[in-house]
């Protein structure tokens, strides 16, 4: 056999085992039925001026209106989870001071937006919700340490009603995959290119979904600008995992197929 056959026959071969490592990297978890929570989650509540985002004013105008609800938590420096989405606090709250750092008595003497809203712990969204629409719950953190998800978890294993977790960071999804596998999880994505050193990578990862062997995802929640991202057509259209897109912010962006699920804000979606 002439040599230049043995080359084409190697490179083919090393083609398909990286093929099928790469496949095997992205492949999200088997499919689950997802039909009890909806396709239409209202991004952080429905939050105008007089309700900020977070805030059970808007929670309730949500539950008001029969729209699911997405929704940040955050473990405060006392151990106790509450609903809020930014790291720091300057936008929120006008004052310096991140969330981890800070205690929940601290956290209760600051008020969202200047109005008369507070921070609410995640028990009191659950009360007011009381299983009356499906919860999408995002878990923060960019570090490797998962201590708020088993603080959450032992609150969420109490509610009755339906809920679903995310998170940009695969490592709090793949503690539910490993803890709570019975409990539907997603993977957050989009375009991460704003990282440095180590954290450059791993958003290339994360973005690349690369990172789906840690977590193995139900379902994948894309940005707006990750529509043609090739790992994300592969689950789609390959695996058949189901799609929420945020943040849709008119009726135009809701894409026209109707398959995947959207998390809005500022309009109300037509049916």
């Amino acid at each position: 056999m002439p040599p230049y056959v043995w080359v084409i026959c190697i490179a083919g071969g090393v083609l398909l085992l990286a093929a099928a490592i790469y496949l095997y990297m992205i492949k999200p978890a088997r499919r689950v039925d997802m039909t009890q929570y909806g396709k239409k989650f209202a991004h952080r509540g429905l939050w105008d001026q007089a309700s900020p985002e977070n805030s059970l004013a808007a929670f309730q105008k949500a539950v008001d209106a029969g729209y699911g609800i997405e929704f940040d938590i955050h473990k405060t420096s006392d151990g106790h989870v509450v609903v809020f989405h930014d790291d720091t606090l300057t936008r929120m709250c006008g004052v310096d001071g991140k969330i981890e750092q800070m205690t929940l008595a601290q956290l209760r003497e600051l008020r969202l937006k200047g109005t008369d809203q507070q921070i609410p712990t995640l028990e009191e969204l659950l009360c007011l919700v009381d299983g009356r629409v499906p919860l999408l719950v995002e878990l923060k953190g960019e570090s490797t340490a998962t201590g708020l998800c088993p603080v959450a978890n032992e609150i969420l294993s109490a509610y009755k009603g339906d809920y679903m977790i995310e998170s940009f960071n695969p490592l709090l999804v793949r503690w539910y995959r490993k803890n709570r596998p019975d409990v539907v999880r997603g993977q957050l994505f989009c375009n991460l290119n704003n990282g440095k050193g180590y954290k450059k990578v791993v958003y290339r990862l994360i973005t690349a979904l690369l990172t789906n062997v840690l977590a193995r995802p139900h379902f994948l929640a894309r940005g707006q600008d990750s529509a043609r991202n090739p790992s994300l057509l592969l689950c789609k259209h390959v695996f058949r995992a189901p799609v929420f897109v945020w943040t849709v912010r008119a009726q135009s962006e809701i894409p026209a197929d109707g398959r995947d699920g959207i998390i809005f804000e500022g309009f109300i979606p037509k049916d």
